[in-house]
């Protein structure tokens, strides 16, 4: 009975919680004040790490209903066709909802980076897909800082959704493009 009352009474004083039992000596005394503010200092943390949580969402929820008002609005005001504004509304939503994978664009320290540090990172990055092509498999293989140049220099990722266009019919084809998957 002894030691329950003393891992009740332990247990109440970590947690907040109130008990009938009564700190009788001074160690008693010195636990139960720092057992109380462990309690404290541990439900704050719990609390404040919730709501910022919470705030994060709600901030990039109401950026993308920015977003989407605006799309809305400026189809509305260039006349836009209904069908068309449902489709493109639709389309702007999945979009939003769907988690991309990081482009180089979004990293802005990589800016910081020495250019030859950044032409090895994107050679790390652009190397399983670079060189499953023969002919640039052929050139690593000849010389590896080649290699790493043309990679640094010419090779760039293009993330298509479904539906997305990569030609459209009359432009002029600047580029060639390596299909991955």
């Amino acid at each position: 009975y002894v030691y329950l009352t003393s891992l009740h009474w332990a247990t109440a004083q970590m947690t907040l919680g109130a008990t009938d039992t009564v700190a009788t000596n001074t160690c008693e005394r010195i636990y139960s004040i720092v057992m109380l503010l462990w309690g404290l200092v541990s439900s704050s943390a719990l609390v404040s790490s919730l709501s910022a949580r919470l705030i994060s969402i709600q901030g990039r929820r109401s950026e993308q209903d920015r977003m989407l008002r605006q799309l809305r609005e400026f189809l509305f005001q260039n006349r836009v066709d209904a069908t068309i504004t449902v489709r493109a509304n639709r389309q702007a939503e999945k979009r939003m909802a769907r988690k991309e994978q990081l482009r180089e664009s979004d990293v802005h320290a990589l800016h910081l980076l020495s250019s030859s540090l950044q032409a090895e990172v994107r050679f790390q990055v652009y190397r399983h897909h670079f060189l499953s092509h023969p002919f640039f498999r052929l050139c690593a293989n000849i010389s590896l800082p080649i290699a790493r140049n043309v990679c640094s220099l010419a090779v760039d990722f293009k993330f298509l959704q479904h539906g997305d266009e990569l030609f459209m019919a009359g432009n002029k084809g600047d580029e060639a493009f390596f299909v991955v998957s």
